[in-house]
């Protein structure tokens, strides 16, 4: 009911400001078929928020729709990344989680380069292969003399877990 009045509605019956948390909510109930539906319907006036698109992808992952997340979601933001990296590292795909993460390597945002990083400690570590796991760790303190809050949270938590 709601589609048929939102795509024949003279008026917008919701704003672009109200479908993000919107389309969050459907992803979180497992309705993404639903969610992407509605996020299409956006897209025609305008891009939905940022969370939301963030939302979908994830949400695409975790359904095993990794290449149609990579499709739809590839540009929104640097943190899509680490969702594609960590979806690619579940799939045993490590050379597509790598060229992702080399791509990331070449932006400015030593904060998320470092996530990425914690997501391949977490990976080796995972495997039972220790030493590659602190290879990843060392690279990133060696790397980036600076490590942020969020981005240090991230090794420490890895660290914490499998340490």
């Amino acid at each position: 009911l709601f589609h048929y009045y939102a795509a024949n509605s003279k008026w917008d019956l919701i704003t672009n400001r109200c479908s993000g948390p919107i389309i969050i909510a459907l992803c979180d109930e497992g309705k993404l078929d639903e969610a992407l539906e509605l996020y299409k319907h956006f897209l025609l006036r305008d891009r939905p928020s940022y969370r939301a698109q963030l939302a979908l992808a994830q949400g695409l992952v975790d359904a095993g729709r990794i290449d149609e997340a990579v499709d739809k979601f590839y540009c929104v933001d640097r943190s899509v990344y680490g969702i594609f990296i960590r979806g690619f590292l579940d799939l045993g795909n490590l050379e597509r989680a790598n060229q992702l993460f080399q791509e990331l390597k070449l932006s400015d945002d030593s904060d998320s380069v470092v996530q990425a990083s914690a997501m391949f400690m977490e990976h080796w570590f995972k495997q039972e292969m220790d030493e590659k796991a602190m290879e990843c760790y060392l690279s990133s303190k060696e790397e980036f003399s600076k490590i942020y809050a969020t981005a240090a949270n991230a090794l420490l938590k890895v660290l914490l877990r499998y340490g």
